[in-house]
């Protein structure tokens, strides 16, 4: 696997437009749980009311050891599915 040397910060620039900006931010959702799948159910409603302009998770989202990689099948238990 690849090293990539990528500085451990991130600058975000966002322009508010008038009308104003709907975010949805998540974080420590990642336990693949009832109450994940929850959860999940309400943000879909809501989504299908009045959809966010972005979604940003800030951390914690694979209980309880995160992820190896891109091909883990925790990406299917406890995101996708």
């Amino acid at each position: 696997m690849a090293v990539l040397d990528l500085p451990l910060w991130v600058l975000v620039i966002v322009v508010i437009p008038q009308d104003g900006l709907e975010v949805l931010v998540l974080g420590d959702w990642g336990t693949g749980g009832e109450g994940q799948r929850a959860l999940a159910e309400s943000i879909a409603k809501t989504h299908g009311e009045s959809p966010p302009d972005f979604v940003m998770t800030v951390g914690d989202n694979f209980y309880p050891d995160g992820v190896t990689g891109p091909d883990d099948p925790i990406w299917e238990t406890h995101f996708e599915s």
